[in-house]
C-alpha cells in the first residue's frame, strides 16, 4: 500500500536550487539571496540646469566676440596719425614729422602758450623743415592748434 500524502517528507533542496513556484514572494530561502540593485544614482538634468549653461556659453562667447572685434584700439601707428591729420588739414607731403604724445598737458601749458588747449593723450606733429607745429586730439579727430616753430 501507499503511504498517505501527509505522511510524505518532502526532499530536502540543494542551496543551489532555483525555486520558481514562489514567483516574487519572500520566503526565508530566497529572501537570504542578494537581489542586484539598480543604479539610481543617475543625474538628472533638468530645463533650468540646461538653460544656465547655455546662456552662460552665450554670455562667454558674446564677450569674447567684443573684446576680439569691437573695442576699438587705443594707439595709432605714425602713419595713422599722419594720414588722419593730411585728411583735416594742409601739411607737407613731403616731410616726415616727429610726433610727440601730451604726457602731462598743465606742465606745457605753463611752458609754453602753444600747449594751453592740450590735453593728456593729444598728438604733437612738429615739420622741423617747414617750421611748423601741429596740436592733434585723437579722441576727437580735430585739429586743436595749428602754429609756426621757431628754432633759435
Amino acid at each position: 500500500m501507499s503511504k498517505p500524502v501527509s505522511d510524505v517528507k518532502p526532499k530536502k533542496k540543494p542551496e543551489n536550487f532555483l525555486d520558481l513556484t514562489t514567483k516574487g514572494r519572500e520566503t526565508a530561502e530566497n529572501s537570504k539571496r542578494e537581489k542586484p540593485k539598480k543604479d539610481t544614482r543617475r543625474p538628472k538634468l533638468t530645463k533650468k540646469v540646461i538653460i544656465a549653461a547655455v546662456t552662460a556659453v552665450i554670455v562667454i562667447v558674446s564677450v569674447a566676440a567684443y573684446i576680439l572685434y569691437f573695442q576699438p584700439t587705443s594707439e595709432l601707428t605714425n602713419q595713422q596719425v599722419i594720414d588722419r591729420v593730411q585728411s583735416l588739414s594742409d601739411v607737407p607731403n613731403s616731410e616726415i614729422p616727429t610726433i610727440a604724445t601730451v604726457e602731462d598737458a598743465e606742465s606745457l601749458a605753463i611752458q609754453d602758450g602753444f600747449y594751453s588747449d592740450a590735453e593728456n593723450g593729444d598728438i604733437i606733429l612738429v615739420y622741423s623743415q617747414s617750421k611748423r607745429a601741429i596740436l592733434y586730439r585723437p579722441d576727437d579727430n580735430t585739429i586743436i592748434k595749428n602754429g609756426n616753430v621757431s628754432t633759435e
